[in-house]
């Protein structure tokens, strides 16, 4: 199966994810210290035993060369926090290699992505364990014992959603230094890892740079904070949520992508799609690996139905010659569109503030603010906008500008 896809043997295809993900790993090490290396150590070790068995119970033909448990595992540990307690991490790489991997026959018949199965029971089991992380400290020390007991923290990606703008520093980000799982914040490494697979044909380059667009292109349009520039929020959309890690080792995983240029990338704009109602309106972190869950079924249907998508991109093809020859529409439809736009955050951004307002000068019958009715307001602040960190400063300074002029 793995050479219809492509010209590059399994082995080669491994060899250069393996080199990839030793420097990601030898990052998490260097943030994390030696408790990251020993949480992807404990990953591997559990796998590869796991998968080992598995085929001697099935009575396949073993062969202990096979290294691609050693690269499931290793993906799965740099989506883990640092501080994941070694049971949780264990039990989850069994269930992943048993039900992800080998209930499907194993590497021949890829079904469902063994890493996206794993992290799903993971984080559904065990929520608290896997999405709270310590703080990152270059040659940091963490405890090496099984639980931490230092203080933990929710990742970069939830406090988008949560504040206005966040305060982690853009050096910070560059550099990967932000709350999320130790191998998916360091953003610079992984773009050189995508840039290098992507030429050496070991991941479908389609499905990595459509489902990456997309995502890229719903932040512009739609910022993912009110008080964020667009090119800010295209900025955050790049770091959180692990999207570029995911995509590279997962999404763009050539074993379960699917055949076809076409599939590959209506593979890609799927799993974005379900990625921004995931995230945008479920509430969930890593949306995208229940994006690639839901994806996988629809694999070999974009490479089997594929007259349908060809007639609709020749058919986008000839709509753009169309307009080309028309370059003032185009631009005045662009035009029309970026301030629609702007004009509907714009209002959105109102609304609320005019909201906030008129909780703030809510008053009892004596013209005073109870302390009562206060703690109702900032509820009902807190209930209406938990996206905006800036609507309790406006209340709070409304509330002593009132209180100074009455004295």
């Amino acid at each position: 199966m793995f050479k219809n896809i492509t010209e590059k043997t399994e082995r080669s295809i491994l060899c250069d994810f393996l080199i990839c993900l030793f420097a990601i790993a030898f990052m998490a090490v260097f943030y994390y210290g030696w408790r990251a290396l020993i949480v992807t150590a404990v990953s591997v070790l559990t796998c590869y035993v796991c998968d080992v068995t598995c085929v001697y119970f099935r009575k396949n033909k073993l062969i202990l060369t096979d290294f691609s448990a050693v690269s499931t595992a290793i993906i799965f540990a740099m989506l883990m926090p640092a501080s994941v307690p070694y049971p949780i991490l264990i039990v989850s790489c069994i269930i992943m290699i048993i039900i992800g991997k080998q209930a499907f026959g194993g590497n021949e018949n890829p079904v469902f992505s063994t890493v996206a199965v794993g992290y799903a029971f993971a984080s559904l089991c065990w929520k608290e364990a896997i999405l709270l992380f310590p703080t990152p400290v270059p040659m940091g020390q963490l405890d090496l014992s099984s639980s931490i007991s230092g203080k933990l923290m929710h990742s970069f990606t939830y406090t988008i959603g949560k504040v206005s703008v966040p305060a982690t520093s853009p050096l910070d980000l560059l550099l990967g230094r932000f709350l999320g799982p130790m191998g998916t914040t360091h953003i610079i490494v992984l773009l050189v890892c995508a840039v290098c697979l992507s030429g050496r044909r070991s991941i479908s380059f389609l499905t990595f740079f459509t489902g990456l667009s997309t995502l890229l292109a719903n932040a512009f349009f739609f910022p993912l904070s009110i008080r964020a520039s667009r090119f800010s929020s295209v900025e955050y959309e790049l770091i959180s949520g692990a999207s570029v890690f995911i995509l590279i080792f997962i999404a763009a995983d050539l074993k379960t992508a699917p055949k076809t240029k076409i599939g590959r990338a209506i593979y890609g704009i799927i799993i974005a799609l379900l990625t921004i109602i995931f995230r945008g309106y479920a509430n969930i972190e890593t949306g995208m690996i229940f994006a690639i869950l839901i994806a996988n079924v629809l694999s070999d249907t974009t490479d089997k139905s594929p007259v349908f998508f060809k007639f609709l991109f020749k058919w986008l093809l000839r709509v753009i010659k169309l307009l080309s020859k028309f370059p003032v529409v185009i631009i005045g439809f662009v035009i029309s569109v970026i301030r629609f736009i702007s004009e509907k955050s714009k209002k959105t951004s109102s609304v609320k503030i005019v909201l906030v307002d008129k909780i703030a000068e809510s008053k009892n019958s004596d013209g005073e603010i109870s302390e009562g009715n206060s703690d109702d307001s900032e509820t009902k602040m807190t209930k209406l906008f938990p996206d905006v960190s800036d609507t309790q400063e406006n209340y709070n300074d409304k509330k002593e500008e009132r209180t100074t002029n009455e004295e």
